[in-house]
């Protein structure tokens, strides 16, 4: 992975989400019906300017106690946010199946 200098990152910074993702979808990585957000999504810090920094994802489920698997997994993300370059950025999606969802209304 190309590290992005200090300047590059700041120089990002000027363009909120919606830009950057528009322009990134002018690559054709991938359909662009694919890559959505849903209104669950947020931020739980809330920031004056936009953030920019290398994403770690992941995808969780707390519906079950975890397999030593899922244990093993869970230090692995943990390895790879340590050795991801500044800044890092922790993302994690909140993983449930539909009908889950649907008892919840």
């Amino acid at each position: 992975m190309k590290i992005l200098t200090h300047e590059q990152l700041e120089e990002l910074r000027q363009f909120d989400t919606p830009t950057i993702s528009n322009a990134i979808e002018l690559f054709n990585i991938r359909l662009r019906t694919q890559g959505f957000m849903d209104p669950e999504i947020r931020c739980i810090i809330p920031y004056d300017k936009p953030i920019i920094g290398y994403a770690v994802t992941a995808k969780m489920s707390a519906r079950k106690p975890p397999t030593s698997e899922q244990n093993k997994l869970l230090i692995k993300y943990y390895e790879k946010v340590k050795e991801t370059p500044s800044p890092t950025i922790s993302v994690i999606q909140r993983y449930r199946s539909f009908a889950y969802r649907l008892l919840l209304g």
